[in-house]
């Protein structure tokens, strides 16, 4: 994996820096998006971030370092968007029950999903498409338009 140390020292930097305490980029977060930064520099545009750091993704936006922001324009996918896909793919009813009892692994898709019962499929789905509208807003064009807003 080539790391461009330029882009990789400007997103640690920006987290060290910061007086933005809850909005950083970890390491591995600044490896990853570094990585699609370069494979997107070299012409291979079905490269994606999949990701949960929703932390990451609006520190990012807060940084404005433009230059990294142009290479990963549609190319990051969050936990939300991929559970909703799979979803439209396979069905709830076979995507719930796999989620469900690791739902705290995130405390946005516990809530989705249901704190103590198990939420009902319209409920579920509504509530993927709001969070993915609100992060949606939070980081301009990040996210991969899936589903089309």
């Amino acid at each position: 994996m080539d790391i461009d140390k330029n882009i990789y020292l400007k997103l640690i930097n920006y987290s060290k820096t910061s007086n933005d305490k809850k909005d950083k980029i970890d390491i591995g977060e600044a490896i990853l998006i570094n990585h699609i930064c370069d494979l997107n520099q070299k012409g291979y545009t079905d490269s994606y971030l999949l990701t949960q750091d929703k932390c990451c993704l609006r520190g990012l936006i807060k940084a404005g370092f433009t230059d990294i922001l142009e290479h990963l324009d549609g190319r990051i996918w969050c936990l939300e968007q991929l559970i909703l896909k799979y979803i439209e793919e396979f069905g709830f009813n076979v995507i719930q029950p796999k989620i469900y009892p690791v739902r705290d692994c995130d405390k946005s898709i516990k809530m989705i999903f249901g704190y103590s019962i198990e939420a009902l499929e319209d409920t579920v789905k509504e509530s993927l498409q709001t969070e993915i509208k609100i992060l949606r807003q939070e980081t301009g064009n990040l996210l991969y338009p899936y589903p089309n807003s």
